[in-house]
């Protein structure tokens, strides 16, 4: 595959952001761990499944769900936070 001048590869990407990290003191910073946080952050903060597989380029929401998985009790307890009728009740007084 010909790339043009200056273009960066999968592993030239890989080692930057690997050097990236390293430099920043945090070790074992890597491309999947960056995505998998993404993907994370996103279904926390209620993104959905079919959204997140879109933007990650799935064919379908398999992989989303796997991603997502990792922030079910996260996103399990906010929901019960907020359909709690005490913690709701505490806002109120």
């Amino acid at each position: 595959m010909d790339r043009a001048a200056g273009a960066m590869g999968i592993s030239g990407l890989d080692k930057l952001i690997r050097g990236v990290g390293a430099n920043a003191g945090l070790e074992g910073i890597h491309p999947h761990l960056l995505r998998h946080s993404w993907a994370h952050m996103y279904r926390v903060n209620g993104g959905s499944v079919d959204n997140l597989a879109t933007l990650a380029g799935w064919t379908g929401v398999a992989m989303s769900m796997r991603y997502g998985a990792s922030a079910a009790a996260e996103r399990a307890e906010a929901e019960a936070r907020q359909l709690s009728l005490v913690d709701r009740m505490r806002v109120r007084s």
